[in-house]
């Protein structure tokens, strides 16, 4: 069986592929359809059905504001502390430094 020198790169490609579709699209699928279903009324505990309820989404938000408040503000804090330690550490790197 020969194989054409154009298609080589692509079927090398293919368990890359591969690999992020099975670890990577199809968990965010399915963990997409999951958050837009509902309790079914009535039903047992952890019966859904699927509803596309995107309100979900704005009910998680509104329900735990305080904790995505910190979380952001915790994650800002991060961010500042890592640029007022990374910045001049680059500096000194890239023009205070000799031939080592």
């Amino acid at each position: 069986m020969k194989i054409g020198k154009a298609r080589v790169p692509y079927l090398l490609l293919l368990p890359g592929f591969a690999f992020l579709f099975t670890f990577f699209i199809l968990p965010i699928l399915n963990l997409a359809q999951t958050s837009t279903q509902t309790p079914v009324k009535g039903g047992d505990t952890g019966e859904y059905e699927q509803t596309f309820a995107f309100s979900n989404y704005i009910n998680a938000f509104v329900d735990n504001k305080e904790q995505f408040g910190r979380s952001f503000v915790y994650a800002t804090l991060a961010t500042i502390l890592a640029l007022a330690i990374a910045y001049p550490l680059a500096y000194a790197i890239a023009f205070k430094s000799r031939k080592f």
